[in-house]
């Protein structure tokens, strides 16, 4: 039981970082998308900011939905389980960026680590506990 509630702590926290992680990056998506995408060098900002403005919105929704799985993972652990499929998917669509824009390397290879080690974590997590189960 002791391993099982120390499990259950780590997944607690592990969701918790995502979550303020994803809502971080989705506002400085929002709001300095243009200074990001700058900074990065080498890639052109866009005329229209739409794409990059959706991006952080649903960044922003997806952290907020995490904090709020947080409170109850036995009942909320669909949102977990969620997150951590696109955090999944996203190295493809980031190596396909790195492609056309090899510049922004560096910052979308960290993220990228980053996503894929915290979805492998809380999945692995999630299994070992038995939330699955319930």
């Amino acid at each position: 039981m002791e391993k099982q509630s120390r499990s259950y702590s780590v997944l607690r926290a592990t969701i918790l970082i995502g979550g303020f992680f994803e809502l971080g990056m989705g506002i400085v998506i929002l709001f300095a998308g243009d200074i990001v995408i700058s900074i990065s060098g080498g890639y052109p900002i866009p005329v229209f900011p739409l794409y990059w403005r959706t991006m952080g919105l649903l960044a922003i929704a997806l952290g907020g939905l995490q904090i709020h799985a947080f409170r109850d993972l036995q009942r909320y652990v669909a949102i977990p389980i969620a997150a951590s499929c696109v955090r999944l998917v996203l190295p493809v669509l980031t190596y396909m960026q790195m492609l056309d824009s090899p510049s922004m390397g560096f910052a979308l290879v960290v993220s990228t680590v980053f996503d894929f080690l915290l979805a492998v974590v809380t999945l692995l997590l999630i299994y070992s506990i038995g939330l699955l189960n319930k």
